[in-house]
């Protein structure tokens, strides 16, 4: 069995750099969660449990692989003109990045706008991979404006409504509601059981309850 991962290790990830991610990721996503109102004990679990799932335990903030992988993304493909891309290079350039990953040209240039910034480019688009403040926010402004999707019948993707994240939030700590919250981020619940344990461990911490859950696992590395 693989050792769990510790909260020391936790903090140095939070706080320390490395070729994934970078520092001082702990003072900037509570100035994130002010700015995005993730500001109760709810809606920072659930923010936290997507957040561990999408970054491998905190640890890396951007998405990985090689030129091969990121060819899906490129443009003419059914990926590649969801997300806007139309340069070649910009499956690469526009991965994903961030707590909870920004992928795509359409989504760099919208996040650009609503910052007055330009993340537009090699260099600045990987920013949200090397800045800190850039890294959060980035997915701050994502928590809002996600909205819950469905698949048609054609398994296209289509929008259900207007509500952000912190709506679906508010409604519980059930597995469900946890699940609700998980369709925004993704819709196939890929790796649902890692978002639902992590959601478990940060609302045991950031809670009242007096006893651990009765299915309360132990978090291990290669969840």
């Amino acid at each position: 069995m693989e050792d769990s991962l510790t909260w020391q290790e936790v903090i140095h990830r939070i706080s320390e750099e490395s070729s994934t991610r970078p520092r001082d990721i702990a003072v900037n996503l509570n100035r994130m969660m002010q700015k995005y109102g993730i500001v109760t004990s709810l809606r920072q679990a659930h923010l936290f449990g997507q957040i561990a799932a999408e970054t491998g335990r905190w640890r890396t903030m951007v998405e990985g692989g090689n030129d091969e992988y990121f060819r899906k993304y490129e443009p003419l493909t059914d990926q590649g003109v969801k997300l806007g891309n139309f340069e070649r290079g910009d499956g690469k350039r526009y991965k994903g990045r961030g707590l909870i990953q920004l992928t795509g040209r359409d989504s760099y240039t919208k996040y650009g706008n609503f910052r007055g910034c330009n993340f537009i480019g090699d260099d600045n688009a990987a920013l949200l991979q090397v800045d800190g403040y850039a890294t959060c926010d980035a997915s701050g402004y994502y928590w809002p404006s996600k909205q819950k999707y469905t698949f048609d019948k054609n398994k296209k993707l289509l929008p259900s409504g207007e509500l952000g994240i912190n709506y679906w939030a508010d409604i519980g700590s059930s597995m469900q509601n946890a699940a609700e919250v998980t369709k925004r981020i993704n819709p196939a619940l890929n790796h649902f059981y890692v978002r639902w344990q992590c959601f478990n461990h940060a609302m045991y911490v950031l809670g009242d309850a007096a006893d651990i859950l009765a299915d309360f696992d132990t978090i291990e590395e290669n969840n």
